[in-house]
């Protein structure tokens, strides 16, 4: 697969994996996500779980195209998750400390839901968002783009996938695109040091959730 055609690919299933939050895309009011709250989760879950599916059948094959990786220890990921999530905690407290702007449109909208549909906000923040997108930002793309395995490459990949990251959670490049980018170097850094895409599953839920 040429590397235009891997592109190509790869935003198709970016935008494929949108239908999993209808709500955003219709412009549900917060109103009327209270009243049908338990309609949406049922909703959101049956469509994460065909993404999921997808999205693993696709990774999975990747991985195995691109070789076996370098066996990580359980307790060096178990560090290498808690550096990173000590090294969140830090960016949070530079943003709250010095941040310009307002709060990034991504965060407002979540706080507003989390007020109309908590149950359904929980489910989105702590299982969804983390399972997909680590998925395709760290996942995929590791897998889909630069393949020779390098220090620069590695190096790249956590760059430009933190990029994307950030440019698909805040569109207008300031100060808040950047806190996101660095959200998206730091996971993406847990899984290139971990090898292992459960690790930054896991810490995209932290983040999300704590």
């Amino acid at each position: 697969m040429v590397t235009m055609n891997r592109v190509c690919y790869f935003i198709f299933l970016v935008l494929l994996t949108s239908v999993i939050y209808v709500e955003e895309l219709l412009g549900v009011s917060n109103h009327y996500l209270a009243q049908h709250e338990i309609r949406f989760i049922v909703f959101d879950l049956i469509m994460w779980g065909l993404l999921l599916t997808l999205l693993l059948v696709i990774y999975r094959r990747l991985s195995k195209a691109n070789g076996p990786e370098v066996t990580v220890p359980v307790i060096k990921k178990i560090g290498i998750i808690l550096l990173m999530l000590a090294a969140s905690y830090l960016l949070n407290w530079f943003d709250q400390q010095w941040n310009p702007l307002a709060l990034p449109q991504n965060q407002v909208v979540i706080d507003q839901r989390m007020q109309a549909a908590p149950y359904l906000t929980t489910i989105g923040n702590g299982l969804i968002a983390p399972t997909i997108e680590e998925l395709l930002f760290r996942g995929l793309f590791f897998n889909f783009f630069f393949l020779k395995k390098t220090r620069f490459n590695g190096f790249l990949k956590i760059i430009v996938s933190g990029l994307i990251f950030g440019s698909m959670h805040e569109l207008a490049i300031n100060y808040n695109w950047l806190i996101y980018c660095a959200m998206g170097w730091i996971l993406g850094a847990t899984y290139y040091w971990t090898k292992d895409l459960k690790c930054s599953m896991i810490l995209h839920a932290l983040i999300n959730l704590l």
